[in-house]
């Protein structure tokens, strides 16, 4: 019986880390966060703002720059094509949530969930109210 040795793409480890991107956007977004520019020249500096004082609330540190730019260049991305499920309609939690998910940052992604998904309480990310146990997405 041979073992299937095939390494997973990136995107289905994203997939499989719960991320909800077609694979056409998550490549999109992937490539523009790569171009980096130094942060007095960001096009995207408020939302980087609000992404690291979300990482600040979660006590987030470590390498999460790329995640923080991702999730500007995100939450600022308009929806030309009209599509029904766009991510402009989702929380700021959520899609900053993403950005973990799509630079595979599984430690920060945990702990961003622990700090927001507390039962009883709405979480921001999967928009429930969870109860003991119910995990977020």
């Amino acid at each position: 019986m041979r073992e299937n040795t095939e390494e997973k793409t990136p995107y289905q480890k994203y997939q499989e880390s719960g991320g909800i991107f077609n694979e056409g956007d998550y490549e999109n977004s992937l490539e523009k966060s790569f171009v980096m520019l130094p942060p007095e020249r960001s096009l995207n500096k408020q939302a980087e703002l609000q992404a690291q004082e979300m990482a600040n609330f979660a006590g987030l540190n470590g390498p999460i720059d790329r995640a923080i730019r991702l999730y500007g260049i995100l939450r600022t991305d308009t929806n030309p094509d009209k599509k029904e499920y766009h991510h402009t309609k989702m929380s700021d939690q959520s899609l900053f949530a993403e950005s973990l998910r799509m630079t595979n940052n599984a430690l920060s992604l945990n702990k961003f969930i622990e700090a927001y998904h507390k039962p009883g309480i709405h979480c921001p990310i999967c928009l429930k109210v969870p109860t003991s146990g119910e995990e977020c997405r």
